[in-house]
């Protein structure tokens, strides 16, 4: 500790210790940064790097159905008749009408929700509840069509077919594993097929919004075919990495190194820029950033117009008004990324109006309480919101900027395309194609880089994991912003790189581990003495109260938990609250949404959600029924 910071601020004194003894707890203590210091940004990069898994001893073949979607390519149907040796196995293929049964098998149209829903009701009914789903319907060669087509098929047999399986799949325990091929560059030289890449983070997401689900992916080289299935079968066993690879005969998993050597600051300048949505948080954060190079021509544009320049309530307009301040030259075009034709229009405004475009930003999108949405809530508009401005609008950019020499093209993506996050299922599946279009262009030689940032704390309250970003402290500040984007602008030999605040690799260990699955009841965690904190002890008044302090105790291992106690003072967290929902769904028989526990994180005001709730179902009489009193707890 630095003695003589403490001491310039204030005259020591001397003070009296109490007199009883120590518990013998142990606390962390968070260490003072004083004012006007900095953190080091150019600690948090990251890159992804793929790791020969050391041998293990293959682990004893599951038992209990497995469900297989087949692939057109034969990989599904070679998994499915090598594990019908040893166990029941029931198929799925892909048609344009339902139809089948357990012995000959179903078919199902990829992208009809109701369809998934009847095929978990017929086995249901007929008592057979798959425990391992295998879904192979990704592993075909990527097709040659147009990227429209391409991107509809992929996030119909990838993404939306993980996504109505998660919401229509029945009670208890499914371990899933999706099989896929061309996600990943492991080796150099492999075929790339990015529009898959929307399904790997769905597959964390689902895990950590639903404790009754393991889902992982395994990926393949597209030329690998039935030579994979061998170790396919090996995989469904394991459970001890979120992604693996296979590759010439060996099992790779996914990793995350600090960039050893720190980039060095550059600051582009002089250039013609295009950041779409350049009036957004994050866009205008980086369009001031290049307006501050001196003499830079901005090209900014968003979905809606501005309002007249005399509006002086419309903080678009003052922020365009502030980038004018630094000197900058701004053309402001009201065009949907996603919209090739408007792009297009933007390209031939700027190079009328500025010359020829030197450098790109894609910093469009939508994050928004409406577009993040659990799992099981998820619509398939809400879902394509993010996929127009992340995907499309970064494939309609190629399109439009093909043959322009550009010295870069950003594209700004998010962490959670690694990490997941409650409510994130969609946004993060478009910010991982984002890095691994990113990966495709350079493969031609094209400077593209894929930034997965870190959450920015831009004073705005936002849902779920977000706002726990907020309480963890892993936040990139607005203070850190120029510096930050110097270390980014001096690291452009990377196709993709990830800023965490804190070592990734052990954020994303963690996280696994937490979200792969509920611990047995035997292996429930040791249950330690409730810490000190800044409420008294109250204890449960009512059945429900109860439920929900135990709940808490049994997941947290504190005990006792108190009725105002702060879930978030006691250690809870993302994960925990997911879990938490998820207990009470099957407690409580009610649904809340996953920001039940941020907006009412002690028991007496979940409580308060929880018999609300049970009364608003038709014909529902909640067990503990307070009919004489309704108390709101503030």
């Amino acid at each position: 500790m630095r003695w003589e910071a403490l001491h310039a601020a204030r005259t020591a004194r001397r003070v009296a210790l109490p007199t009883y003894p120590f518990e013998r707890e142990r606390f962390w203590v968070e260490p003072i940064v004083e004012a006007g210091t900095r953190r080091d940004p150019h600690r948090w990069f990251h890159r992804e790097v793929w790791k020969v898994a050391l041998p293990a001893p293959s682990p004893a073949p599951r038992g209990g159905l497995a469900l297989v979607f087949e692939d057109d390519g034969g990989v599904g149907r070679a998994v499915a008749d090598a594990l019908a040796a040893t166990r029941p196995v029931v198929r799925v293929r892909e048609g344009d009408a339902f139809g089948g049964d357990p012995e000959s098998g179903y078919v199902l149209d990829p992208a009809e929700a109701a369809h998934y829903a009847l095929l978990f009701a017929d086995l249901t009914r007929r008592g057979q509840a798959p425990v391992d789903l295998v879904h192979c319907w990704g592993a075909a060669s990527a097709s040659g069509a147009a990227w429209e087509s391409r991107l509809r098929d992929a996030a119909d047999r990838g993404f939306y077919s993980l996504l109505h399986i998660a919401q229509t799949r029945p009670a208890g325990e499914l371990r899933i594993s999706m099989v896929a091929a061309g996600l990943f560059d492991v080796l150099g030289g492999e075929a790339l097929a990015p529009e898959r890449a929307t399904v790997g983070p769905l597959c964390r997401v689902v895990a950590q919004e639903d404790p009754g689900v393991q889902c992982r992916l395994i990926e393949l080289s597209p030329e690998a075919g039935g030579d994979a299935v061998p170790w396919i079968l090996a995989e469904l066993a394991r459970t001890d990495a979120p992604v693996v690879a296979l590759r010439a005969g060996r099992r790779w998993v996914l990793d995350f190194d600090p960039v050893a050597k720190p980039a060095a600051a550059r600051r582009p300048s002089g250039g013609t820029y295009l950041v779409t949505g350049g009036l957004g948080d994050l866009g205008f954060a980086l369009s001031a950033f290049l307006a501050g190079g001196g003499s830079a021509r901005l090209v900014l544009t968003g979905r809606t117009p501005l309002p007249p320049r005399t509006d002086t309530t419309s903080l678009r307009l003052r922020r365009l008004l502030a980038l004018e301040s630094f000197g900058a030259e701004v053309l402001y075009v009201a065009a949907d990324a996603s919209d090739a034709a408007a792009m297009r229009g933007v390209v031939s405004a700027a190079r009328e109006r500025f010359g020829p475009i030197t450098g790109v930003v894609h910093a469009a999108g939508a994050l928004d309480a409406e577009t993040l949405q659990p799992v099981r809530g998820a619509t398939r508009e809400a879902c394509e919101r993010q996929f127009d401005a992340k995907v499309r609008g970064s494939v309609v950019l190629a399109e439009v900027l093909e043959g322009q020499p550009l010295e870069f093209c950003l594209l700004t993506s998010s962490l959670s395309s690694i990490l997941g996050g409650l409510g994130y299922g969609a946004y993060a599946a478009g910010n991982a194609f984002e890095g691994a279009f990113a990966q495709a262009q350079r493969r031609k030689g094209l400077p593209w880089t894929s930034v997965d940032f870190d959450q920015w704390a831009f004073g705005k309250g936002l849902a779920g994991a977000a706002r726990q970003a907020l309480r963890d402290g892993h936040v990139i500040r607005v203070d850190e912003a120029a510096l930050l984007f110097e270390r980014i602008f001096g690291s452009r030999e990377l196709a993709r790189v990830a800023i965490s605040t804190s070592p990734l690799q052990e954020r994303l260990e963690r996280w696994f581990r937490q979200a792969d699955g509920a611990a047995p009841a035997a292996e429930a965690p040791a249950r330690s003495p409730r810490p000190a904190l800044r409420t008294v002890y109250e204890a449960p008044r009512d059945a429900t109260e109860r439920t929900l302090v135990e709940i808490w105790q049994g997941l947290l291992g504190i005990e006792p938990i108190g009725i105002r106690d702060d879930f978030f003072e006691l250690g809870g967290h993302s994960l925990f609250a997911a879990r938490v929902l998820a207990r009470v769904r099957e407690s409580f028989d009610v649904a809340l949404p996953l920001d039940a526990l941020f907006d009412a994180p002690r028991v007496v005001d979940l409580a308060g959600r929880v018999t609300a709730a049970a009364w608003a179902r038709p014909g529902a009489r909640p067990a503990d029924e307070r009919k004489d009193r309704v108390e709101i707890e503030i």
